[in-house]
């Protein structure tokens, strides 16, 4: 496997980013005329590696109740049948609902945990950080949902350190209901590239990128973020999961492209 390398500013040395393998790698994207650079001048060189991106080949999506994760409403909060048949009808994906972590993986492009710590404080286990890590590994994104009363979440914080991401949730949020103009996404990023219209969201937790990447912002607040830890794919965090459950926000404007984006994961 070849390792991507990027062009550092003349004079400016940046730390490395640590990287692994894996024994399946995937459909790895690479980029053959971008293999290595020095930077620096005279004897004085170094050089830089990114996380390697592999993209899944899972074709299941999960979504999870465990670790004291909301549970589903009547109301239709915490429900995602309107999610699930979007889709279904667009790419042909299943969704699996589970109120515990599967032990097998390997079929997942897509793992969303629905607000862990919300009804319980039940920590993940250091043998399912591993499987999570081992699923980080063959591309599949591992996202974090939070829910307005558990936007401190002890399970999610020690899932993120477990990971090795710097991502976070402030512990605040919005006391109403927000709109986020497609212009204050991402445009580089593949969750929010592309959004048609705004996103409504339901008084959303903020999140931290830390050392990852903005990518949807009301303001100074960030509603979503994402790291790669590694060789492999993507950790997100959500501020909000009610966008695009069945309480009535998926249909608004641009939050079922939302859900299709997180799901997605392209380059």
């Amino acid at each position: 496997m070849t390792p991507r390398w990027f062009l550092a500013l003349p004079l400016i040395l940046l730390p490395p980013l640590w990287a692994c393998k894996s024994d399946d790698p995937g459909t790895v994207t690479e980029d053959d005329d971008d293999d290595e650079t020095t930077t620096g001048s005279g004897t004085d060189t170094a050089t830089i590696t990114t996380p390697e991106t592999v993209l899944p080949t899972g074709d299941r999506i999960l979504l999870s109740y465990s670790h004291g994760g909301c549970p589903p409403y009547s109301s239709g909060r915490a429900e995602f049948e309107g999610a699930d048949k979007r889709w279904k009808a667009a790419f042909g994906w299943n969704t699996d609902h589970r109120d515990y972590l599967p032990d097998d993986l390997s079929d997942y492009r897509f793992i969303g945990f629905v607000a862990p710590g919300c009804a319980s404080g039940k920590s993940f286990t250091d043998e399912e950080i591993a499987a999570l890590a081992g699923a980080l590994e063959i591309g599949t994104r591992v996202a974090i949902f939070a829910d307005r009363d558990s936007c401190s979440s002890d399970p999610a914080a020690a899932l993120l350190s477990g990971l090795g991401v710097s991502l976070g949730f402030t512990g605040d949020g919005a006391d109403d209901n927000q709109l986020i103009d497609a212009a204050d996404g991402n445009s580089q990023h593949q969750i929010s590239a592309g959004l048609s219209d705004s996103v409504r969201f339901k008084e959303p937790c903020w999140v931290q990128s830390n050392k990852g990447e903005a990518v949807l912002a009301d303001d100074d607040n960030l509603l979503i973020a994402a790291e790669r830890p590694g060789y492999g794919g993507e950790v997100v965090v959500v501020g909000d999961y009610q966008f695009m459950d069945d309480s009535g926000f998926l249909d608004s404007g641009a939050n079922g492209e939302l859900a299709d984006n997180l799901v997605r994961v392209e380059p």
